[in-house]
């Protein structure tokens, strides 16, 4: 009976398990919101080894410090106050504030409120990469 209830526990905990991100995944990377309906300006984050985030909502810019576990959370926000007609910084923040996990999947930050992907960002080059990546590439020729 014991062997029983063990392979039962063990059948249970390996069908719950899935692999949590690790905090590293995200960093090191400007992370751009896919296309939002109605606007071409899409948001925009990077969170540096410290948890400094610096972004844009798709309107305002935004400095912050973020947390980094189940969720992504940001914390003292401060951020430019312009009025915004398109409602894409809207759609970030209500993704910011209501998912309940992260994930990568192929390549793509999600941001998840149960099996809901709520925004998905892919990862863009930060400005610095792409100037080391050019510089790399002129002195080779």
């Amino acid at each position: 009976m014991r062997i029983l209830l063990l392979l039962l526990s063990l059948f249970v905990f390996s069908c719950q398990s899935q692999r949590l991100p690790e905090v590293a995944e995200i960093l090191h990377h400007q992370w751009e919101a896919t296309k939002i309906s109605g606007t071409t300006k899409v948001p925009s984050f990077s969170i540096s080894p410290n948890m400094r985030v610096q972004g844009s909502d798709g309107c305002n810019q935004f400095k912050a410090q973020a947390k980094v576990d189940g969720r992504v959370a940001f914390q003292q926000v401060a951020s430019t106050k312009m009025a915004c007609a398109h409602g894409a910084d809207k759609a970030f923040w209500e993704a910011v504030d209501q998912h309940d996990r992260w994930r990568i999947k192929k390549g793509q930050l999600q941001l998840m409120k149960g099996r809901k992907v709520l925004m998905s960002f892919v990862s863009k080059p930060k400005a610095e990469e792409a100037a080391e990546v050019v510089g790399e590439m002129e002195e080779s020729e």
